[in-house]
């Protein structure tokens, strides 16, 4: 679990400029819960991405000022996602390549698994 935490100003060449969780590898679950990501940058998930894995829950997350060629928060092969009570204030996801057929490219979320989930959030353009 992330609880509490501040993830400001990262910058990665690939994935995950504020956090990156690799949920191939060990972790089944992750839970964010209360964090600020804010002016972080990356090719995919300018906050933040996670890859594979069964679940990953954002609660209460504030995300101002990110920026990705793919999305702010980027969740691949993860199973279930959701996104509750959060705010997204001016984030931004450039399409990497500006071709149609990539249907990554260019959101603010990116969640490619067996479900996701929205609810409460509030989406500005700052």
């Amino acid at each position: 679990s992330v609880v509490e935490s501040s993830f400001s100003k990262g910058t990665a060449n690939g994935a995950g400029g504020g956090l990156y969780v690799d949920g191939y590898r060990s972790l089944s679950a992750v839970l964010i819960w209360d964090c600020f990501f804010s002016e972080n940058r990356a090719t995919y998930g300018g906050a933040l991405q996670k890859n594979g894995g069964q679940y990953m829950l954002i609660k209460g997350s504030t995300f101002k000022g990110n920026e990705a060629s793919g999305s702010s928060v980027y969740a691949q092969d993860t199973q279930n996602v959701a996104i509750c009570q959060s705010a997204f204030s001016g984030d931004i996801g450039h399409p990497a390549d500006r071709d149609p057929a990539d249907r990554d490219d260019g959101y603010v979320i990116y969640g490619a698994g067996e479900q996701f989930t929205a609810r409460d959030n509030t989406f500005t353009s700052e």
